[in-house]
């Protein structure tokens, strides 16, 4: 997780669409972050609500199916195994995408100035162009008779700057698939081409080049997992993450669950993505996620001074002293920290850190919230001094799927004041802190693409705090506003 990031509930990544939702705890790039993973997290962001309450769940016993007692959740049939299958509807963000080499039956060297291949002439569905599976098929039956022989490194089972890869599957965890391609965004070489053919001829089977698809195919980033959990499997994960905070689920107990394939690729080209995982197309059992928390930096709790409870409760403590949020938020996660800052504003109006340590006890916490039809969820980062928490950055946000139906309405953008009048309401009806009256309110950012959205930013300053609420600009509300620990340097 980069440095100073909240994490985010909604699953998101390089290239996925709003097709599932998720449990992991993420990285989430904010309009402030880099431009380029920015643009393309963001318009590839997930819209599906995650449930915002977490079940209730108790420590138990744990064997080869289960880790802890999921009776308050209902258990899917096989009648829905469907929900576990790839969905071919997540590429439609993609279906237009057209490079002009797609019917050319050479190979077509994309020009990229050495940047990543991204945005354009590029592919991103899962499956070779039409002039590549002509030029594959012809490779094919010469590399079959013997004309020609790969001689390159092999891509079978690679795990390390993944451009082309080719992975063995167990039919009976993929429901039959036993082969899987992953493939960059650029036109495909004939060395590449032959990779894959050399690659499925180790693995005992011959490619054909017209089968690929959602199911045995990931092209340029388009998606980053095979399947994304569903809303049920995401629930658990998020109870499980706890058990282990708690200390109540060990590595040790799942040691011998299977943790999910997910070779490291070259983000070059795969426009950012950096890695992809395999999840299997049946439902997950509860050893399993817990091993992939394992595997993804779960850990138990424990920032050096405070107890996972005292850090929870010091947590919500400050949150309800700082912005007003109901006292029945669900925690959701909460994780250690070592990173420290203080902020300030230059003069363009942008957050920057100040005062940073690398090296500081502390603690991130997440709780989830309802009000009324809306769903969201509010984190926190604190450093601990003299025993105690010291909040530094505060973010509260509504749930993404309620912003699905925010911009369908498009009734049209407004001007610079209502930006300031919504960001003014927002401030009324939620903050505690002292100097909020009267805030002077600037606009920092009048078009930011927002996940769905476009935005309005709007920064103001208390004696203490810098607060930054993005504005909808469909609807002009607030869908997310952050307070940032003031520093010694100023701001406006």
């Amino acid at each position: 997780m980069p440095k100073g990031s909240f994490s985010c509930p909604y699953k998101r990544g390089g290239g996925k669409s709003a097709c599932y939702a998720a449990g992991n705890d993420v990285s989430l790039y904010l309009i402030r972050g880099d431009s380029m993973k920015r643009k393309h997290l963001l318009r590839n962001a997930v819209l599906v609500l995650l449930a915002a309450t977490i079940l209730p769940v108790s420590a138990s016993a744990i064997n080869e199916e289960t880790v802890v007692d999921a009776s308050g959740i209902p258990a899917e049939t096989d009648s829905d195994g469907a929900m576990y299958l790839p969905d071919a509807g997540c590429y439609a963000f993609y279906e237009n995408e057209r490079p002009s080499w797609a019917d050319s039956d050479e190979y077509a060297e994309s020009p990229n100035e050495g940047k990543i291949f991204a945005d354009e002439d590029i592919v991103r569905t899962p499956c070779l162009t039409a002039g590549e599976q002509r030029r594959a098929n012809l490779l094919l039956e010469r590399y079959e008779s013997g004309e020609i022989s790969y001689t390159g490194e092999s891509v079978l089972n690679r795990m390390t700057d993944v451009a082309v890869g080719v992975y063995t599957l167990d039919p009976a965890d993929y429901d039959g698939e036993s082969m899987f391609v992953i493939l960059p965004s650029c036109c495909l070489s004939d060395d590449m081409l032959l990779a894959v053919i050399d690659a499925w001829h180790r693995a005992g089977k011959r490619f054909d080049p017209s089968a690929l698809n959602c199911r045995n195919c990931m092209r340029g980033g388009g998606i980053e997992s095979s399947r994304f959990l569903t809303e049920e499997e995401g629930k658990r994960s998020a109870d499980i993450r706890l058990l282990v905070s708690r200390g109540m689920i060990t590595r040790e107990q799942v040691k011998d669950a299977g943790v999910p394939l997910t070779p490291a690729l070259d983000p070059f080209y795969h426009c950012g993505l950096e890695e992809y995982t395999f999840l299997p197309y049946r439902r997950l059992t509860d050893a399993e996620i817990a091993a992939k928390c394992f595997s993804e930096g779960a850990r138990v709790f424990d920032n050096g001074q405070m107890s996972f409870d005292d850090a929870e409760r010091r947590a919500r403590t400050i949150i309800n002293e700082v912005i007003k949020m109901p006292l029945s938020m669900k925690i959701r996660f909460l994780n250690p920290l070592t990173f420290s800052a203080s902020y300030a504003l230059d003069g363009s109006g942008e957050v920057r850190p100040v005062s940073v340590s690398d090296n500081a006890d502390g603690s991130m916490a997440g709780f989830d919230w309802t009000d009324g039809d809306l769903f969201g969820q509010v984190q926190i980062m604190c450093s601990v001094r003299n025993d105690d928490l010291i909040p530094e950055r505060i973010r509260w946000f509504v749930d993404y799927g309620f912003l699905d139906e925010w911009h369908d309405e498009k009734p049209g953008y407004n001007g610079p004041e209502s930006y300031a009048d919504s960001a003014r309401a927002w401030a009324a009806g939620h903050l505690l802190i002292s100097g909020q009256e009267p805030l002077r309110w600037n606009i920092t950012g009048e078009n930011v693409p927002y996940l769905a959205v476009d935005c309005a930013v709007v920064t103001a300053l208390t004696d203490e705090w810098i607060v930054q609420v993005m504005v909808c600009r469909d609807n002009m509300e607030v869908c997310d506003a952050e307070l940032y620990r003031l520093g010694d340097s100023g701001g406006f």
